[in-house]
């Protein structure tokens, strides 16, 4: 599952590019076209389906890289530990937990990234070494466990240190892949495949996505009730800056024949334009 996910980033951030929208920076409107994570778009216009899509999309090409270089790092591990589909299930709902904290806490603002589902993976880590650390030789699950928290702890001061960066999505994704990490970790060492396991695998995955859905429609219905006119003004300004764009063009245009007008006789300007 660990390559499957990064192949979805780098080729939602390729579509993206191919569209036209620019590869190392493009604007808010850009990325809420493609499916950004946005309280005002989720909230007030229940688009809810942003919290999914805005874990396999990136603000740029460095974003995309540093997210993808941590998630191949510590991806296969936890794949390991949890098996592919408890993995996948716990990616996701951390992924779609710290964009429900982003919506939930501060101003409503555009947030993309897999960093809030990298954070989960940190934190299936942390849940699978409190529930199975009699399963893991402690040589190992010393280094594993000093690694796991001085990523958290690197992350979460860096976050707190540059304003850009959405904290909210980190500590959402965070506790949520935590608690789907004690929800979702597995008898350890794992066994081959069988009927009974793949039952038991789909229970827990059905209850974590019952609980993440259940969250989200919570927090959702309490969201919409705070949404600010300066968000609504600030949504407006987003969806008008195309509008804008053509209006300087067009007055651009108009006043290049004014000149081609002022400068020429009435033959030749009617020739020229």
């Amino acid at each position: 599952m660990t390559p499957a996910i990064v192949v979805a980033c780098v080729a939602a951030w390729a579509a993206m590019v191919a569209s036209g929208v620019p590869a190392g920076d493009p604007d808010s409107g850009d990325l809420l076209a493609w499916g950004a994570n946005d309280a005002l778009r989720v909230a007030v216009q229940g688009e809810a389906w942003r919290l999914p899509a805005s874990v396999f999309l990136h603000g740029g090409v460095l974003h995309l890289a540093v997210n993808m270089w941590a998630l191949a790092g510590m991806g296969p591990l936890v794949e390991r530990l949890y098996g592919p589909l408890r993995f996948a299930a716990l990616y996701m709902a951390a992924g779609v937990g710290g964009a429900l904290a982003s919506t939930a806490i501060g101003p409503a603002r555009t947030s993309v990234g897999a960093s809030g589902a990298i954070f989960g993976v940190l934190g299936a880590i942390l849940a699978f070494l409190l529930v199975r650390r009699r399963a893991i030789p402690p040589s190992v699950l010393k280094p594993l466990r000093s690694q796991s928290l001085g990523f958290v702890i690197f992350n979460v001061a860096f976050g707190a240190a540059v304003p850009t960066i959405d904290q909210a999505a980190h500590l959402g994704g965070l506790a949520t892949g935590f608690l789907a990490g004690l929800a979702l970790a597995p008898p350890w060492p794992r066994r081959g495949t069988s009927a009974a396991g793949l039952a038991r695998s789909a229970v827990a995955i059905a209850a974590v996505g019952a609980v993440v859905v259940a969250a989200c429609a919570g927090v959702i219905r309490w969201r919409a009730g705070t949404i600010t006119p300066m968000d609504l003004f600030r949504d407006f300004a987003i969806q008008a800056a195309p509008i804008e764009g053509r209006q300087v063009e067009t007055a651009q245009g108009l006043a290049d024949v004014a000149e081609e007008i002022e400068g020429s006789d009435g033959e030749s300007t009617r020739v020229d334009l």
